[in-house]
């Protein structure tokens, strides 16, 4: 597998886990409208990633948890924008 390959899976496998944990979450919340939202998202994005930031890798590592991650993107509006929508 080349380098760009491995790239784009471990993309594809991280954006992957989020949408199923924030599945899961809908769910057992009961929020309906925001599960039924995430079948219009594909985990074949990268938008969200910064490429060409600059990095410093001197200072300690900030520990982020899925359940951290999961609860700020719930936090965020479950209507979709028409422009994001086909």
């Amino acid at each position: 597998m080349r380098p760009v390959g491995l790239l784009t899976n471990c993309i594809i496998y991280y954006n992957t886990r989020i949408l199923s944990s924030l599945l899961d979450y809908y769910e057992k919340t009961g929020n309906g409208q925001g599960a039924s939202l995430l079948n219009q998202v594909s985990p074949i994005a990268w938008q969200h990633l910064n490429f060409y930031g600059r990095y410093e890798f001197n200072k300690g590592p900030e520990v982020i948890t899925m359940e951290a991650l999961i609860a700020e993107l719930a936090r965020v509006q479950t209507s979709p924008e028409p422009s994001l929508i086909g």
